[in-house]
């Protein structure tokens, strides 16, 4: 049986994008899911949301928009408190 996988897309507003504190939160949050999530842009490789090198390698800039992924048992949860960081965090928005 194949894990469910569901998927969201965010556009990151923050004026400075996706920095290390936003990806450090990221990683801890993504961290509490036993799913693996990742975040791209559109067309490219996926990053782990478990790894803040990976997020910060994406080099994500105010206006970006990148797809969500989540695989596993947990996948919708973790897919919903990670664009649910990004609508309520200051740093950050969906």
């Amino acid at each position: 049986m194949t894990s469910p996988i569901f998927k969201d897309a965010i556009t990151v507003k923050n004026s400075h994008g996706l920095h290390l504190r936003v990806a450090s939160e990221l990683v801890k949050l993504c961290r509490q899911y036993q799913s693996k999530v990742t975040l791209a842009r559109p067309g490219e490789p996926p990053a782990s949301a478990a790894s803040p090198l990976s997020l910060l390698a994406l080099a994500v800039t105010s206006g970006t928009k990148l797809e969500v992924v989540a695989e596993g048992p947990d996948a919708r949860q973790a897919l919903t408190a990670v664009v649910d960081y990004f609508a309520m965090n200051p740093n950050a928005e969906k």
